[in-house]
Parts: C-alpha cells; sequence; structure tokens
C-alpha cells in the first residue's frame, strides 16, 4: 500500500487497536473478501449474546 492516510490508519490501527481504530481499518475493506467475513462473525457474536443474555433472563 502506497504512503497516505489509508497506510496511516493501518499503522495506528496496529500500534493502538483501538475500536476506532479498528472501525477505520474494517472501513478500507470495503469490497474486500475479508470484509464479508468479518461482518458474518460479528453478527454471530451478536446472536450469541443476544441467547446469552435472554437465557439469563429467563432463569
Amino acid at each position: 500500500m502506497p504512503p497516505g492516510p489509508e497506510r496511516d490508519a493501518l499503522k495506528t490501527a496496529a500500534a493502538e487497536p483501538s475500536l476506532t481504530n479498528i472501525r477505520a481499518v474494517l472501513a478500507l475493506g470495503l469490497h474486500r473478501p475479508w470484509r464479508e467475513l468479518i461482518e458474518s462473525a460479528l453478527v454471530e457474536i451478536g446472536l450469541a449474546a443476544v441467547e446469552d443474555i435472554l437465557r439469563k433472563d429467563q432463569s
């Protein structure tokens, strides 16, 4: 990747992996094959969280 803001965002995310910095990297991944995999994984994580919360509420 050539020097520029995108490369700077990647370096920042590697040095300081905060939620904001990782979101910036994901935004750079638009139309990249791994982006869809990450989004699918996030959906699965969200569903697992919902199921866990609902299960605890029923207890």
